[in-house]
């Protein structure tokens, strides 16, 4: 698993084959194969594409999950979410154009 830790700045596009969590701070894009966790400190400036994502955090920006989304009670979402299924848990604070079931658009099988 790729980490973005606490205190960490990134700008730019970040990829991964395997699993990313951020707990520090991200302007860009982040593509991942498997899943992309934000931590309660973490923020993402920018678009997400991943099979299966978990936010604590805060997220300003596109998400294009393939599978399942987890919004905990301590996420904030602000953009266009494009998911398979999506969870949403009492507290999290949801400002989103949301697209689900046929029709949606599909995140690539895996980056290249």
């Amino acid at each position: 698993m790729s980490l973005v830790g606490s205190g960490t700045n990134v700008v730019g596009h970040c990829k991964t084959e395997g699993s990313v969590r951020i707990d520090g701070t991200v302007e860009g894009s982040v593509e991942a194969a498997d899943v992309v966790f934000i931590g309660k400190d973490g923020v993402m400036i920018g678009d997400i594409s991943t099979r299966d994502a978990v936010v604590d955090g805060r997220i300003q920006g596109n998400l294009t999950i393939g599978s399942l989304l987890q919004l905990k009670a301590t996420s904030v979402v602000t953009g266009e979410i494009d998911a398979g299924r999506i969870l949403i848990e009492e507290g999290a604070t949801v400002n989103v154009t949301v697209r689900t079931g046929e029709g949606r658009s599909q995140p690539p099988a895996s980056p290249s």
